[in-house]
């Protein structure tokens, strides 16, 4: 139900959001409205060098030559970064139901260390660059975006934006998720559709100057997984019911016995802390 419901609102191009008990509505930005936001994010961060605000590498960077932050995290959150990249790209050519089960229960133990890792450098990071900017941009962008009306004529008072921040931050990030847009167009409702038509963005009724980006981005998506159903052949049933797998799956030339196994290759290199660069093999 909640991925009908994302693909009813971004082919609405609004939502209605709730706050202390009170609704407010979010006008989907287009793509032209999304452009303009970046001129913000590089006003705000000229204004943030000025206050000599650090970007969160340069933090980092001298945490670690103070000691007040291990090396070794920092070596570890890059190597875990590129195993689960690795993983996820062999997951997509398994077919073996207990093969799929194992590599996925393997990634899940590294994710869950990678996000353990970044929640301890997050809390370095407050005064951060980067997070100056994004507060400033996205505060900004619900002063647009966001109206106490259903006809998107009045917008919210300066004094309240801290009220409806909270539930905008959530609904935005629930529609930039790459997760949640696969999901929602494959939904038979919209991608069925995209058999009519070579050119679907009439389902929008829009020009293009007018598509929302999470239009643009659900037509995207829809159409990279309609190609591949439609010209790769022997996709493996458990990748064709999922979006998420078939969006990463490529046909794989070779027996799964013969590829490479990305846990054993570090295991042999006695774990992930003790791997070194040339053992990062492609």
């Amino acid at each position: 139900m909640k991925h009908k419901v994302n693909l009813f609102e971004i082919l609405q191009g609004s939502s209605v959001l709730k706050a202390e008990g009170s609704s407010f509505y979010f006008k989907h930005p287009t793509i032209v409205e999304n452009l303009e936001a970046a001129f913000l994010e590089e006003e705000f961060e000229s204004r943030g060098r000025n206050l000599s605000l650090e970007s969160e590498s340069e933090i980092i960077d001298n945490l670690v030559k103070s000691g007040r932050y291990e090396q070794e995290l920092v070596d570890e959150e890059k190597d875990l970064e590129w195993v689960i990249e690795k993983k996820k790209k062999l997951t997509s050519t398994f077919s073996d139901v207990n093969l799929l089960k194992s590599n996925e229960e393997s990634i899940k133990k590294d994710e869950d260390r990678l996000n353990q890792i970044k929640l301890i450098k997050s809390s370095f990071l407050t005064n951060s660059l980067e997070r100056y900017v994004a507060s400033r941009t996205f505060r900004a962008s619900l002063r647009k975006h966001c109206f106490i009306d259903s006809c998107f004529k009045e917008n919210i008072p300066e004094d309240d934006l801290n009220k409806y921040i909270e539930a905008y931050a959530e609904k935005y990030n629930t529609f930039i998720n790459l997760d949640n847009i696969l999901r929602a167009c494959y939904l038979s409702e919209f991608f069925d559709l995209l058999y009519l038509s070579e050119d679907p963005s009439f389902l929008f009724g829009e020009t293009v100057k007018q598509m929302t980006i999470f239009q643009k981005d659900l037509l995207t998506c829809g159409k990279f997984l309609h190609s591949k159903v439609r010209n790769l052949e022997n996709i493996p049933a458990t990748v064709r019911k999922d979006p998420i797998k078939l969006y990463s799956w490529t046909p794989n030339k070779r027996q799964e016995g013969e590829e490479m196994n990305i846990r054993k290759h570090v295991q042999s290199k006695g774990g992930v802390k003790n791997m070194k660069p040339q053992d990062k093999i492609t």
